[in-house]
């Protein structure tokens, strides 16, 4: 209930990284690595992080393509109220609604890495390509968010 409104705890830049980087470790320390399947050696740590990166990489991509940022450096440093949560929060769902939406989403992701082993190669393909597929319609209907905030400016790189 902490990361309900009204929110009680609020992770700083170095919090965040931090519990990204514990996480980032997690996941490469993980069986799945051991085994002799390249492609789920790779994507169980991919599907068990989904959300963070595709915020990330969807908030990246979407910066370029608005024309917020012109370089990497600029997109890293970017501060903006641009990312999924508020895209989705923009586009009428309330802040709980958003945030429910992620944690079943990343459930969701997490769910189909615990099950990896278990199906057939042929499935765990079409379901990867059902997950891509889902994360760029999601990108795509992301970046018709009506945003309060313009993020069309380019705002140099702080220093």
């Amino acid at each position: 209930h902490y990361n309900f409104r009204p929110a009680k705890i609020y992770l700083g830049n170095n919090g965040a990284l931090s519990l990204g980087f514990m996480l980032a470790c997690m996941t490469t320390f993980g069986g799945w690595a051991k085994e002799k399947d390249p492609l789920r050696a790779v994507t169980i740590p991919c599907l068990i992080l989904a959300m963070p990166l595709f915020d990330i990489t969807a908030t990246t991509i979407l910066r370029y393509r608005s024309g917020a940022v012109a370089t990497l450096r600029q997109a890293v440093v970017f501060c903006g109220r641009d990312h999924t949560g508020h895209r989705l929060v923009a586009h009428g769902m309330g802040i709980r609604r958003a945030a429910l939406f992620l944690y079943l989403n990343s459930a969701a992701c997490c769910g189909i890495a615990l099950l990896a082993h278990h199906i057939s190669d042929a499935a765990y393909l079409a379901i990867l390509g059902a997950v891509a597929a889902w994360f760029l319609g999601l990108m795509l209907w992301l970046g018709r968010a009506p945003l309060h905030e313009k993020v069309t400016e380019r705002h140099p790189p702080r220093h």
